[in-house]
């Protein structure tokens, strides 16, 4: 038996392959299913809530010695230190509510990517 190799690819609205730049809409396509998903890329330096109903969202501190802080459905702000990175998913079809995440990078710099 031979090894099979699955391709992902990134395509914009009109089924054109794009790259991954701050802000684009993205359909993702894996293997021969397509699900019709937008994907979300910022970087943080202010306090965001992310108004969008969220399926999957990371946040990575890139700042070198500063501390952020994201409040996760209201239960309080938590520090996520410099370089730490958090990834939180719904799983399934699933999706966190708008308005869920909050994320403080006003003394940081938060990249921040989810898919909704």
């Amino acid at each position: 038996m031979g090894t099979t190799n699955k391709l992902t690819q990134i395509v914009n609205q009109n089924g054109t392959a794009v790259g991954v730049t701050n802000n684009n809409r993205l359909k993702v396509e894996v293997g021969g299913d397509s699900v019709a998903s937008s994907a979300r890329m910022l970087r943080i330096t202010s306090s965001v809530t992310i108004s969008n109903e969220v399926k999957s969202i990371s946040c990575y501190n890139a700042h070198a010695s500063a501390t952020a802080t994201i409040n996760i459905g209201g239960a309080g702000a938590i520090n996520l230190l410099a370089g730490e990175t958090v990834n939180f998913d719904a799983g399934g079809n699933d999706k966190f509510p708008a308005d869920y995440f909050v994320i403080n990078g006003s003394s940081s710099d938060v990249l921040t990517i989810y898919v909704y």
